[in-house]
């Protein structure tokens, strides 16, 4: 029996072969941690009427109900701890008497008794439903929930009915290198090698009973101990199970697999039902959830976070030395413009002598067309008499180019330089007052095509 400095309920069992129609007896508390708040009757001592004093405690029927041969709790006691230690509970001064007045003979067994001064998480035992048929074996399990390691168990078993008897109990995974014994209910549980019982919930033991009369019990635990792997003792709670043995066949579904598992039947009628495909029975997905919301979809994130994307809403020219640079963009997808035409590349040298063409809108062009700036009757290479040049050759000459970016550009074309008077060059570009000629080339086409231009003349 464990408690914290706060109140704490707990039972006190009853293993009986006969009737029984009264009880009295005294809870010794030894030392005294903890003192007796209330104590009530259980689900066995209904119609009893039940008072206590001092620790002694009184149970009898006014209407003459019994408390029937099995094995379980009589009463539940509530005390409050007073101060941190260990100590033994037991029974003493018992009177039990039959339901004529007789007296019978009584023994009692003593228990632990733990004041902690911090709350502490009661490891929970739970005993399973089995079957079985008359005549035959079934299972239940006893199954644990503990938030800390187990270093060793015992407790009884109690049938509240004989209708069976242990025959085996096996370990689980969660026991597997534990020594197991039991003799006439008793269960005794440790390691010869240090191995513990890992926090966590499931089966620790499975118990196998053998069908001796038609009927149900309830099977529930009594004189729990609990020990971590250092042999302190732990809290505990219990909750009970059943065991049916069947004199005919139980149909139901035996599929523990199913969702309606009966764990009772012994011949499967075909009525298991499944859960859909990628649930479990509660209708909760079992597998990963897309970023659709689709149970077990294939839906993906893009590497911009869109669902299903295809990158496009973070992709773009991610170079800040492009002309079309995009500083939202966190993927370069490969369309940096950079002005460096590719068709209209101009070759002749700049000779200081120039004029500044800005196109604010272009109509049916691209991202990396390109723009060239022509002069008709330009001077197409320079002439420089130091070289042997005699005659300038005129004609249509690139005087100027760019990449159209889909925003404004900006190009300056190069005039030519006439210096031939003082027997100096003549500088290739366009010749001034000449009309300046637009074309265009479609990268898409790879095709040049005449451009016609409205003009405005801008000052500086």
């Amino acid at each position: 029996i464990v408690s914290a400095i706060l109140c704490l309920k707990y039972n006190i069992d009853m293993d009986n072969n006969d009737p029984v129609g009264g009880f009295q007896f005294t809870i010794d508390i030894n030392p005294g941690l903890a003192s007796i708040v209330e104590v009530n009757t259980t689900d066995r001592t209904a119609g009893f009427t039940v008072s206590t004093a001092n620790g002694i405690v009184v149970g009898f029927s006014l209407t003459g109900d019994i408390i029937d041969p099995g094995t379980g709790p009589i009463v539940n006691v509530e005390v409050v701890g007073t101060n941190a230690g260990s100590a033994n509970t037991c029974l003493n001064d018992i009177v039990i008497s039959d339901p004529s007045g007789q007296a019978m003979n009584p023994n009692a067994s003593c228990g632990t008794f733990m004041v902690t001064e911090e709350p502490v998480d009661a490891v929970v035992l739970s005993v399973g439903d089995g079957s079985a048929q008359l005549g035959d074996t079934g299972s239940l399990s006893i199954g644990m929930e503990n938030n800390e390691s187990v270093g060793g168990f015992q407790f009884n078993i109690g049938l509240d009915t004989p209708n069976a008897t242990i025959v085996d109990v096996l370990t689980t995974d969660r026991t597997a290198n534990f020594t197991v014994s039991q003799a006439n209910g008793i269960v005794v549980g440790f390691s010869l090698t240090g191995d513990v019982v890992q926090p966590g919930t499931g089966p620790i033991l499975d118990v196998v009973m053998e069908g001796l009369s038609g009927g149900t019990s309830v099977v529930c635990l009594s004189s729990i101990v609990l020990s971590d792997p250092m042999g302190n003792g732990m809290p505990s709670e219990s909750n009970c199970g059943s065991f049916t043995v069947s004199t005919g066949p139980v149909f139901g579904c035996t599929d523990e697999e199913a969702c309606n598992y009966d764990s009772l039947a012994t011949n499967d009628d075909g009525s298991c039902e499944y859960p859909e495909e990628n649930y479990d029975c509660d209708g909760n997905c079992s597998e990963d959830i897309d970023c659709n919301g689709d149970c077990a979809g294939s839906a993906e994130l893009d590497e911009c976070g869109v669902c299903e994307g295809d990158n496009s809403s973070c992709s773009g020219c991610t170079d800040s030395e492009a002309l079309n640079y995009d500083d939202a963009a966190t993927i370069d997808d490969g369309s940096c413009i950079y002005n460096e035409p590719e068709y209209f590349v101009v070759d002749i040298n700049d000779t200081g002598e120039s004029s500044l063409v800005i196109i604010q809108s272009a109509l049916d062009l691209e991202e990396g067309d390109e723009i060239g700036l022509f002069d008709a009757m330009g001077v197409v290479e320079s002439c420089i008499p130091d070289d042997g040049c005699e005659d300038i050759v005129m004609g249509e000459v690139l005087v100027g180019s760019g990449v159209w970016t889909g925003e404004q550009l900006e190009i300056v074309g190069i005039g030519s330089v006439d210096l031939s008077e003082f027997g100096g060059p003549t500088l290739a570009g366009y010749t001034s007052g000449n009309p300046i000629h637009i074309k265009v080339w479609k990268s898409s086409e790879n095709a040049v095509y005449d451009a016609v231009a409205s003009y405005s003349v801008g000052s500086g």
